[in-house]
């Protein structure tokens, strides 16, 4: 019993002493900070700007949209209902 005893406490000292395992990665620097170019967006050259006094071109509310985009719009009667 005694044998056993030292045998798993040797295996256990041993096993601190390994140099790879789970917690030897190469993990990235958190402090290393990389500056990169600013994203630059060009300008949309067929948008004309809207004239003075003209009407906005969204006339529905965002909710109506909302339902639009969602839902698709109403369903088309069937001859049943008619």
């Amino acid at each position: 019993m005694r044998k056993i005893l030292g045998v798993v406490a040797v295996g256990a000292l041993l096993s601190g002493c390994a140099s790879g395992g789970l917690f030897n990665r190469n993990s990235p620097d958190e402090f290393q900070v990389t500056r990169l170019a600013p994203l630059v967006v060009p300008p949309d050259f067929a948008l004309v700007p809207p004239a003075a006094g003209s009407a906005q071109a969204q006339s529905a509310d965002s909710s109506t949209q909302a339902l639009q985009a969602m839902f698709g719009g109403p369903a088309p009667r069937s001859g049943a209902e008619n």
